[in-house]
């Protein structure tokens, strides 16, 4: 499948309810309330109505998961593959002290990412650009590449393990999450439901085996892939609860919430995350 065209994945999110003004309304009152300057994890982390920067399954803990998994460390200049808001990026440069680069191609959403990192003084350590990440046409030089949940807009995995590729050959590792589905669709229903989905989330939800695949197709490197099941359920679920008590969600965005929700509990969709980098020797490729 080819990337989502643009025009529809920026309409999808010209009405979300996660942008710089709600989540700077909310996390701005908390750090005044406390009496202190705002932190990353003020926009980060919110129980109450989930009106935070980290758009993506999991959350700031499926963030920080990865970034165990992937090995960040102060060194490391990061580039963020469909940054979005740029949460990935300023957590990692908060919690880690390494330099990071977003790219999205919505302009409106990098504006955003901007403004919050502004609002919260990373301006030095997490930085961003109007860029179309399908294309690795970013010739820096990075040592990690960041993909979460981006992957989604950008078609079919062969295409995007193929910009991946491209960065890995210049000598980067890759650091990657995303959506999947972890078995056939038992029937009609849920076939409805899972292309109803991909609708309702802007792209296209792809087997884990082709994931699997692409990602060990890539030349010369090996991936360590972990499937989150656990946290997929429970993170859909509260968020569906959440967003159906709050009126800041609209409709599509609580049906998506709710469709994924049924979809995660009965066994068909998942998430994962995978670390991908060149082999320094002959070991076996790991996998789990």
């Amino acid at each position: 499948m080819p990337p989502k065209d643009p025009h529809e994945i920026e309409a999808l999110y010209r009405g979300h309810p996660l942008n710089a003004t709600s989540i700077l309304e909310r996390a701005v009152a908390c750090a005044t309330a406390c009496d202190r300057r705002l932190r990353e994890s003020d926009l980060a982390l919110d129980p109450q109505f989930a009106l935070t920067d980290q758009n993506h399954i999991g959350g700031l803990e499926s963030t920080m998961l990865l970034a165990q998994l992937v090995e960040v460390s102060s060194q490391d200049r990061v580039l963020d593959l469909g940054c979005g808001l740029g949460g990935s990026c300023r957590v990692l440069a908060a919690e880690f002290g390494c330099s990071t680069h977003g790219i999205d191609l919505n302009a409106n959403r990098i504006a955003d990412a901007r403004r919050l990192t502004d609002e919260t003084g990373l301006r030095g350590l997490a930085t961003f650009s109007v860029a179309d990440a399908t294309l690795a046409t970013t010739f820096e030089r990075f040592s990690l590449v960041w993909c979460q949940n981006s992957a989604i807009h950008m078609g079919a995995p062969t295409d995007v393990c193929r910009v991946l590729a491209e960065y890995l050959s210049r000598g980067a590792r890759a650091a990657f999450e995303e959506v999947c589905t972890l078995r056939a669709t038992s029937g009609i229903s849920e076939d409805r439901l899972l292309q109803e989905l991909g609708q309702l989330w802007g792209g296209y939800i792809y087997p884990l085996e082709q994931w699997r695949l692409d990602l060990n197709r890539i030349p010369g490197a090996a991936s360590l892939i972990e499937v989150d099941t656990q946290l997929t359920v429970r993170y859909l679920t509260s968020m569906a609860e959440i967003s159906h008590a709050s009126s800041r969600w609209p409709a599509d965005e609580r049906r998506g919430l709710g469709v994924g929700r049924e979809l995660a509990a009965s066994g068909l969709l998942g998430y994962f995350r995978a670390t991908v980098r060149y082999e320094l020797s002959s070991a076996p490729r790991r996998q789990k």
